[in-house]
Parts: C-alpha cells; sequence; structure tokens
C-alpha cells in the first residue's frame, strides 16, 4: 500500500481569514481572562467517568447480578469507556486538558488501560490526521480497506456497493483490531502510514506494561471470575458497542457528504485553515448532552482548527469561527442534528461504494 508522509504536505502560511480566527480567538480568552485548557467543568466529568467505570466493572465482574443487568451493564460500560476516550484520554494527548503537562500525560494515558497506546496514537491522530485530514495515501483514518472505501481514490471492490449497509459491523470490530493487532503492527513497523514512530526506553516499557494491564483486566481476570462463555458474550457486546460508537463519532465529522477529500496533490501546498474547514464538519451544536459526552467532538471544525484549546470552550469558539467564515464567504458544514449527520455519512458511503473516481 502506497503512504505518504504527512510532512510532504507542506501547507502555506496563513491566509487573511485563518489570521482572523486566530486573533479573534486569542482576544475571546484574553477579554474573558480565562485559560484555554480544561476548567471545573472538564474535571468533574473526568472524575464521572472513571468512577462510573470502575464502578461498572466491579459489579459486572465480581456480583451475582442477573444475566440480564450484567448485559445492561456491559452497555453501560460502553458509555464509560466512550467518556473517558472522547474528553479525558482526547484532550490530554493534545496538550489541552490542563496547563499542567504531567497532568496532560496521565490524562492522556487514559486510553492505555483501555489497551489503546496513547503513544502510537497520538502520532497517528496529532500528526498525521490532524494535518493531513481526509487526504487518501496519508489519513490514516480513512485507512480501512478492504472491508471499506472511505475516499473517492481509493479502489472499489465489489463489496463496497453494500458498505451503506454493513458500516455498523465493520464499524463494530475497530476496537478489536485496534488493540488486538493495530497497535502490534505499528508498533513493530514503528510507522504508521508514511509517518515514523520514535519509541523511547519508557515508550517501549509502557506499551508491554499496558497490553499486559490490558490482558488481566478485560480478559484473564473475567474469565477466572465469571467464565470463558459469559465473558466472550459480555466482551463482544462491550467490543463491538465500543467500535461502533467511537467510529461513528469520529467519522460524522469527516466521512459525510458535502465535504473535501483531495487527492495529495490536491492538499499539498493549501492552507492549513482552509483545507481543516473544508474536510471537517460539525454536528448538533445545540445538543448539550452529545456536546458533554462526546467531548466536543460534534464541534470537530473548532478542534481541528486549535487541538491544544479545550473541548470545553468549542460552543463559544464556534461563534466567532461562523461569524468570520461568513465574512469570507468561505462554507462551513454544519448538520443540525446528530441523525442528520448520520444520514449524511451514510450516503456518503453509498457514493463512495457506487461512484468512486
Amino acid at each position: 500500500m502506497k503512504t505518504i508522509s504527512v510532512k510532504e504536505l507542506k501547507f502555506t502560511s496563513k491566509s487573511a481569514m485563518a489570521n482572523e480566527i486566530t486573533a479573534e480567538v486569542n482576544a475571546y480568552f484574553n477579554e474573558k481572562n480565562i485559560s484555554k485548557k480544561g476548567n471545573w467543568k472538564l474535571f468533574s466529568k473526568a472524575i464521572f467517568f472513571f468512577l462510573g467505570f470502575w464502578t461498572n466493572y466491579y459489579f459486572l465482574i465480581f456480583s451475582d447480578l442477573p444475566v440480564f443487568v450484567k448485559a445492561i451493564l456491559c452497555i453501560s460500560l460502553v458509555f464509560f469507556a466512550s467518556g473517558i476516550g472522547f474528553c479525558i484520554m482526547h484532550d490530554g494527548n493534545h496538550g489541552s486538558f490542563s496547563k499542567k503537562e504531567w497532568i496532560n500525560k496521565i490524562a492522556g494515558k487514559s486510553s492505555d488501560s483501555l489497551g489503546a497506546n496513547s503513544h502510537i496514537w497520538v502520532t497517528k491522530h496529532n500528526i498525521i490526521h490532524h494535518s493531513g485530514t481526509n487526504v487518501n495515501h496519508v489519513d490514516d483514518d480513512i485507512e480501512a480497506r478492504p472491508l471499506l472505501c472511505l475516499h473517492d481514490d481509493q479502489p472499489r471492490y465489489l463489496i463496497h456497493r453494500y458498505q451503506y449497509l454493513y458500516w455498523p459491523i465493520a464499524y463494530g470490530l475497530l476496537y478489536f483490531l485496534w488493540v488486538l493487532f493495530k497497535d502490534f503492527l505499528k508498533y513493530f513497523t514503528q510507522k504508521v502510514m508514511g509517518e515514523k514512530v520514535y519509541f523511547k526506553t519508557w515508550d517501549h516499557i509502557n506499551f508491554w506494561a499496558s497490553k499486559v494491564f490490558f490482558y488481566f483486566l478485560f480478559i484473564h481476570i473475567p474469565i477466572n471470575k465469571v467464565g470463558f462463555n459469559a465473558w466472550f458474550l459480555g466482551f463482544m457486546i462491550f467490543g463491538s458497542l465500543l467500535g461502533l460508537v467511537l467510529s461513528t463519532i469520529f467519522q460524522l465529522a469527516h466521512i459525510v457528504r458535502g465535504l473535501k477529500h483531495p487527492s495529495f496533490g490536491e492538499a499539498k501546498g493549501s492552507e492549513r485553515f482552509e483545507h481543516q474547514i473544508s474536510t471537517t464538519a460539525n454536528f448538533a451544536p445545540q445538543n448539550k448532552f452529545i456536546a458533554w459526552w462526546v467531548g466536543g467532538l460534534n464541534f470537530q471544525i473548532e478542534h481541528h482548527l486549535f487541538p491544544k484549546i479545550s473541548h470545553v470552550h468549542y460552543p463559544e469558539i464556534h461563534k466567532i469561527i461562523k461569524r468570520v467564515c461568513e465574512k469570507y464567504n468561505f462554507p462551513l458544514l454544519v448538520f443540525p442534528s446528530f441523525g442528520l449527520a448520520l444520514e449524511s455519512h451514510i450516503g456518503k458511503l453509498k457514493d463512495l461504494g457506487k461512484n468512486p473516481k
């Protein structure tokens, strides 16, 4: 598979629109005299998700509750685990969770306990995805072949004609592929797409220690406590639903009708803000529960322009970006609801299955 280093994109200097957006966002924080990092809203949410996860885990593994109750707990565990990923790990690895870097590192490594290596994720997400968004052969988030075709320039196979129907199954496999296969592949090759992943001694230790911890937490202890059959059923429910939730939330921001999916040649030398806005969408901006649960990832435009600003500030930043983009007649794609974004996502999957370039 051909891959290209994201460094080769070489974005141009900021446009007048980008400079104005940046200046107004900085002025907002200066005038309000508030930090760009997380606040009590984020910290209290982190405590809630951690306590919820471990409470669920305890009753799921160590209690004698009826089977149907434990099935519900598996689903509940998905809610708390995804909240940790969306709100704590994501902000932490972007350095926006706290003003203190050591707290950001701890928050960022919260995903390691769930089986997903944070060091590899930083290269995959912060460096590659945030720069090469929707660029074929660069962005690892749109590389799901042969199961899915997520870019106009990717080869279409017969099965892709039906990807708009089987996408929930494909997304449900994400978590298992991520923690049980892809992390190891990227670790041993020390590459994510065309980008080198650099491991220091501590990174090697953390990788193996976190994988062993994951094995005991999600496989060894549950099998010993509830038996293989009950563990297998519960792990399948948990892992497939978590994969579905994580994939859907992230893909609604990029794989929808109305966004650009440029080739490397089309993206190379473009202006960074314009590239990010044209390849990224928001959804359900007025839905407070969704914004709270997914860590502001429904404000994906704001996140891609200002990844080091905590998601708790995105609703206010959105107002600034919207106003400036309207001034410059630069379109923003914002879906009023989750349902409309999902409909567009399914439609885009259908388009990609039928009409590749």
